[in-house]
């Protein structure tokens, strides 16, 4: 089964994980909950996520970066994703430094197009994909009343849309 990590969500038939807040190392600890408790058979020795493939949107920075970080050192294997693929490509840099199994691809997990390139680039990196960290969101300052159309379309096409696009793919 893939999984799905949802940054300030509640699912109200409790079948996602719920991440969010300013609490980024959450990230990895409900990833990690997740994963352990349908993974097939007891624990075994060496990592908790030892062989697990995840994928985590939004990985080039903050909460999505945390639980890129968290995965790696619980055993995953992990891509990031991130529109600024400098930012995806410089947190699997620090996680491959860290020994960890890392790739990365730049993805505007609001365009269906390049999502699913994404996720199928991603499954040919790690040979499948077992869980994904949909933390890609973005947020524009000032008061609703001020926000645009087009701004407020943006809005939801990356944090909901995206993730609708992400876990679907």
């Amino acid at each position: 089964h893939l999984h799905a990590v949802l940054p300030q969500q509640a699912d109200p038939l409790g079948q996602l994980a719920v991440v969010g807040g300013d609490h980024a190392a959450l990230a990895g600890r409900h990833v990690l909950r997740r994963v352990e408790a349908e993974g097939p058979g007891a624990p075994g020795p060496g990592p908790p996520l030892a062989d697990r493939r995840a994928v985590v949107t939004g990985g080039g920075s903050g909460i999505g970066a945390a639980a890129a970080r968290r995965l790696v050192a619980e055993g995953a294997a992990v891509v990031v994703l991130d529109a600024r693929a400098d930012a995806a490509h410089d947190v699997a840099g620090a996680l491959k430094a860290d020994e960890g199994e890392a790739h990365a691809f730049a993805c505007d997990v609001g365009d269906p197009a390049a999502v699913e390139d994404a996720v199928a680039s991603s499954a040919r990196a790690l040979g499948g994909i077992d869980c994904v960290v949909a933390c890609a969101g973005i947020a524009r300052p000032g008061a609703t009343h001020q926000t645009t159309l087009d701004e407020w379309d943006t809005i939801i096409r990356v944090n909901l849309t995206g993730v609708f696009l992400t876990v679907r793919a």
